[in-house]
């Protein structure tokens, strides 16, 4: 009989964490982002890069510039990239790792923000102590890059530090770091020549389809949780109505939900844009209590997303492109709260189960 009794409490505890597993599977915020499955993510091409015999140790200080470069010495060199993506860049600290790659490195890429590299000065003084650390150093961000941005003006005025996510600027990029590239190994010079014609081919294709998706989403009103793709909305002549991050790494309080709340009920917007760097926590409120849907878009690589009906880690450029396009244009509503509490429940109801074996099986073993 007691063998029975346990069997039966140890077959509800499996049942229990199956279906607790299964609910926070279907709840998942990025599985609502499936769409139609039949939609064509985006236009395929074959940039015809070639595979460079390069010696150097080269360094990028975020995904997007290690793309960048990795595209022009071809995929047999590899590079270190301090910023994958996953993480916040504005308030990133490297690893020791990082720190002994960029050590030893004979040339190190950088976009030249301070915003965006808050740990470069700090973590290049100390390897420079002895003053015997002599990379090239480049700079790939010019002065005319960057662009006032209206919803920063409550922070005094400022710059939008992202500048790549405008094509046009990673085709300067492209260009500045080939002419570096070229100049430090010269016998490389018409692999890295011919990568980089390839890979501008690739940037101007990619205009192409910002340019046709403007067709869809021009004058299209939407509220951003974080300020990332100012340069991309610009492109497509988007009006973007507010900001839901109050300031780098702060969050919004009640009164600034509410002043978004207002803004969006007196504009007619219907779509809040956040991105997976960023907590979602505030943007899900938000469009629950104006009713409206959400794009999940990435300013960075090395991220999972929910496209065509399928989980993808972007891993290029291209890719982070076509997707932002692509989620632009099929917004979704966001999880219901009645999701959250089902899961809670779950969980809780296992958590509960685990404790009553215990406690089951210590108070039977004293009995014995």
């Amino acid at each position: 009989m007691k063998k029975k009794i346990k069997l039966h409490f140890i077959i509800f505890l499996i049942l229990l964490w199956i279906i607790s597993g299964f609910s926070i599977s279907v709840y998942n915020p990025i599985n609502r982002f499936e769409q139609d499955k039949t939609i064509d993510p985006g236009i395929e091409f074959d940039p015809g890069i070639e595979s460079s015999d390069t010696s150097l140790n080269i360094v990028a200080t975020i995904s997007i510039i290690g793309n960048v470069i990795q595209n022009i010495v071809g995929s047999g060199s590899i590079i270190t990239t301090i910023v994958s993506g996953q993480e916040d860049p504005h308030s990133y600290e490297p690893t020791p790792a990082e720190v002994i790659a960029l050590r030893e490195a004979d040339v190190v890429f950088r976009m030249g923000i301070e915003d965006l590299e808050p740990w470069w000065s700090i973590t290049a003084s100390s390897i420079n102590s002895s003053g015997d650390w002599t990379p090239t150093i480049v700079e790939l961000k010019e002065e005319s890059m960057l662009k006032i941005d209206p919803l920063l003006l409550a922070e005094g005025g400022a710059y939008n530090p992202h500048v790549w996510m405008d094509p046009n600027n990673i085709k300067n990029f492209t260009y500045k770091a080939n002419d570096t590239l070229c100049s430090l190994e010269s016998t490389q010079e018409d692999v890295f020549s011919n990568n980089t014609k390839a890979y501008i081919n690739v940037l101007d294709n990619l205009l192409i389809q910002i340019n046709n998706s403007k067709q869809e989403l021009q004058g299209l009103k939407v509220v951003v949780s974080h300020p990332a793709f100012f340069y991309l909305f610009t492109l497509l002549d988007m009006d973007r109505v507010a900001l839901i991050e109050p300031g780098e790494d702060k969050e919004p309080s009640a009164a600034d939900i509410a002043n978004v709340i207002d803004t969006m009920e007196q504009s007619g917007c219907k779509l809040i844009v956040y991105d997976p760097q960023h907590k979602s926590d505030s943007a899900y409120e938000i469009a629950r209590t104006t009713g409206s849907e959400l794009s999940l878009l990435t300013p960075l690589l090395g991220v999972e997303v929910a496209w065509n009906g399928m989980i993808k880690a972007i891993s290029t450029y291209q890719e982070m492109i076509e997707y932002d396009l692509w989620s632009l244009a099929h917004p979704v509503e966001p999880p219901s709260l009645a999701n959250y509490i089902w899961i809670y429940l779950i969980f809780g109801l296992s958590i509960a189960s685990i404790i009553g074996v215990m406690v089951y099986f210590r108070y039977h073993k004293s009995e014995d």
